[in-house]
Formats: C-alpha cells, sequence, structure tokens
C-alpha cells in the first residue's frame, strides 16, 4: 500500500510470533513437552507473567517512585517489558535509555552488561542458527550470567 505498515499486518501476535519473552519461552517449554499447544500454555502463562510484572512494578514504585524516578521509570519499563508474553530486544530499550541517566552500583551494572549479551545472543541463535526459543535462551541466560561474572571480575580487578 506504501504506507510502509506491512510489519502491522504481519507480525502477528504474542501467540504466533517469535518472541524473547520469559512468558513465551515457558510456554515453548510446556509445548515441547507435553502436548498443550503454544496458544494455550500462553494463555494460561501469558496472564501469570504480566501479574508477575504488575507486583514487581508495584514494589519497584514503593521502593523508588518517590526519591528516584528515573530510576524507577526505567526499571518499570524494563520489567514491562519482560514480563509482556511478547518481547523483542528493542522493548528493552524504553528502560534501557533511560537507566544510562541512573547512577547503578557495579553488581547492577554486571547484570545489565549481562542482560544485553543475553538478548544479542538470544537473538542470533534464533534468527541465524534457528534454534528453539527454549536452548536459545538457556544459551542467553549463560551468556548473560558469564558476561556478569566476567565484568565483576574486571571491575573488582581494576
Amino acid at each position: 500500500s506504501g504506507w510502509g505498515l506491512g510489519w502491522a499486518t504481519g507480525s502477528g501476535s504474542p501467540q504466533s510470533a517469535g518472541s524473547q519473552s520469559i512468558a513465551h519461552t515457558v510456554a515453548a517449554t510446556i509445548e515441547m513437552f507435553t502436548s498443550v499447544s503454544l496458544r494455550g500454555a500462553m494463555s494460561v502463562v501469558g496472564p501469570i507473567f504480566l501479574i508477575i510484572g504488575a507486583v514487581v512494578i508495584g514494589w519497584l514504585g514503593w521502593r523508588l517512585g518517590a526519591t528516584r524516578p528515573i530510576a524507577f521509570t526505567a526499571w518499570a519499563l524494563i520489567v514491562f517489558a519482560f514480563s509482556y508474553p511478547s518481547l523483542q530486544p528493542w522493548y528493552v530499550l524504553w528502560g534501557g535509555v533511560l537507566l544510562g541517566a541512573v547512577a547503578l552500583s557495579p553488581k547492577a551494572s554486571a547484570w545489565v552488561i549481562g542482560g544485553v549479551g543475553a538478548l544479542l545472543s538470544t537473538s542470533v541463535l534464533l534468527d541465524y542458527a534457528g534454534l528453539p526459543i527454549p536452548v536459545a535462551q538457556g544459551v542467553g541466560l549463560a551468556v548473560a550470567v558469564l558476561v556478569a561474572r566476567w565484568r565483576l571480575a574486571v571491575t573488582a580487578g581494576g
């Protein structure tokens, strides 16, 4: 149509589109090991993760909302991105951009860097290697832990 909106009709839904969300990974794992369809698993798992996300955002609001509003907004957006049933890596940028304005502890900074490594490696493994979502996410989690531990070791040694 010339409007550049092909993504809007071709991207699917959280139940059908590929996603790096934790809920999608759990649902895909359920699908792999049971007779439950991805759609069926997402219909149960998705709302559970949304509730968990809402609780965590509420807790963040309680802890940070009044005293560190930028930190609250950054972390709340990141939590929302990860708890929503559909996650593409760039969704994390919503809070990640604000996180640049927040003073982080070395430990938090290391885990943020590890999380970026996890999202990047998972994207490559899903899009180019064609691994199943649970496998790619497992490798991504391992990358996050390794990168965070490496960063903490470098920070402690330097």
